[in-house]
């Protein structure tokens, strides 16, 4: 014969099946609205930008016919600088808009041939080389510079300045992830908030 359940008891099943909605609700919130700590980790911006000193160094290629531009790229939100290179003419609409460039490895253009880079004091007290190229650096630190071509200047450029986001492949492969650790995190934390309350 079945002991029927007393008020109590009734209530404290309904108490536990509430809490479990609650838990639920919030693993299901933070797995929609992938704002956790470790999600929102992958989706740091990064901003980029010429090292000071730059190290600006340009090439005149042949195949293809453009200018290669090699400098020092640092990584303003984290401090890291590395090696940078790209190719001046094919990326002048990115540069213009902030854009990243399509950058290139030096070792894979052969034949090139060296750019003397100028500065403003060499320049103005120097006669400027006849043919050829030549570039002139436009301020101090060297991020901003000249191209001229057989006496004729060619146009202003600057180094790449820009915005991005952490690598897009490694946020598709990881983001699923940290989502999981964001809910399974919730959970235990809403769990506990909600065993705690419910002493």
């Amino acid at each position: 014969m079945n002991t029927p359940l007393v008020p109590s008891t009734r209530r404290d099943q309904t108490r536990r099946k509430s809490r479990l909605l609650d838990l639920v609700r919030s693993g299901l919130l933070l797995l929609l609205l992938p704002t956790g700590c470790a999600t929102r980790e992958l989706w740091t911006k990064h901003v980029f930008s010429a090292a000071c000193p730059a190290e600006l160094r340009l090439f005149e290629c042949a195949q293809p016919a453009d200018v290669l531009v090699s400098y020092r790229e640092q990584n303003v939100t984290s401090g890291r600088v590395q090696p940078r290179a790209f190719l001046l003419f094919a990326n002048a609409t990115n540069v213009a808009n902030y854009h990243k460039p399509d950058f290139v490895q030096i070792s894979n253009f052969a034949g090139k041939s060296q750019i003397p880079v100028l500065d403003p004091a060499a320049f103005a007290s120097n006669a400027p080389p006849a043919s050829g190229w030549f570039a002139t650096t436009m301020s101090t630190n060297r991020l901003e510079f000249a191209l001229h071509r057989d006496g004729q200047f060619m146009g202003k450029h600057r180094l790449p300045g820009y915005e991005s986001m952490s690598g897009s492949w490694r946020r598709a492969a990881l983001t699923p992830l940290t989502m999981g650790l964001d809910v399974v995190t919730g959970c235990v934390l809403g769990g506990a908030a909600m065993g705690y309350s419910g002493k």
